[in-house]
């Protein structure tokens, strides 16, 4: 466990050989390494001071069933996640910076819970998510 920390600098690449990002990584000015190649079920960094912007190499890790990077302190264009289609949980709050349009998620039949908050987020709400009948917020 990784619990009740106060880490700065880059998130270690490394943590990418793990199937599963520990839920509670608190840390003081961190940002996310540009790769974290083979994690295939879960991120977690909710309620951290995690700064600089997604990476984009984020829409590979098409394995992902959860992704929760709520209550920090990105900046910059939320990323694509056309990719995905096993994500089920995504929470992403508090982007700052260049908005975006809202991204492509008509691939996730499964998503049951999307919280994209204070994003920065414009243009239309896609028709599509109408049809995620599995959504509950």
């Amino acid at each position: 466990s990784l619990e009740n920390n106060l880490f700065n600098g880059t998130v270690p690449a490394e943590l990418g050989r793990l199937e599963l990002i520990p839920k509670n990584v608190y840390s003081v000015a961190c940002s996310l390494p540009p790769r974290l190649p083979s994690i295939s079920h879960c991120i977690i960094f909710t309620a951290n001071n995690l700064t600089g912007g997604l990476p984009l190499e984020l829409n590979n890790l098409t394995r992902l069933t959860e992704l929760r990077l709520s209550s920090n302190n990105f900046t910059g264009k939320m990323p694509s996640f056309e990719n995905w289609k096993q994500l089920q949980k995504l929470r992403i709050s508090d982007l700052t910076g260049e908005g975006s349009e809202f991204p492509v998620l008509s691939n996730m039949t499964g998503m049951n819970k999307l919280m994209p908050r204070s994003c920065n987020l414009s243009g239309k709400i896609p028709d599509y998510i109408a049809d995620m009948t599995a959504l509950n917020t």
